[in-house]
């Protein structure tokens, strides 16, 4: 339960994060371009979500969900995966700062 609450906050929360933030860069010209680079970023998080769906066979909390995640090869890329969504959260969180900053 735990790795599929973790993904649709991850896949729908940075999706709409995205989604805001494209929003954003149409309202001020001053912020278009940090707004757009933290959508991008929000964009490519979202996308690991998506990644480490495939790798257990779907969104579903289900048996076959749970056996691929008892797997170590399949919990280590999906560990590499949350590393990369890390590292896409960083950039896009010190663009929100900046931006923030900045108004």
């Amino acid at each position: 339960m735990c790795q599929g609450d973790a993904m649709d906050m991850i896949g729908e929360c940075r999706y709409y994060a995205a989604n805001f933030m494209e929003w954003a860069a149409k309202k001020d010209e001053s912020i278009k371009t940090k707004c757009l680079e933290a959508a991008r970023y929000f964009k490519e998080e979202a996308g690991m979500a998506h990644k480490m769906c495939e790798l257990l066979g779907g969104w579903q909390r289900g048996e076959e969900q749970a056996q691929k995640l008892a797997d170590s090869l399949i919990r280590n890329e999906i560990a590499k995966l949350i590393c990369e969504a890390k590292k896409h959260e960083a950039s896009a969180g010190e663009l929100l700062k900046s931006i923030a900053l900045n108004l």
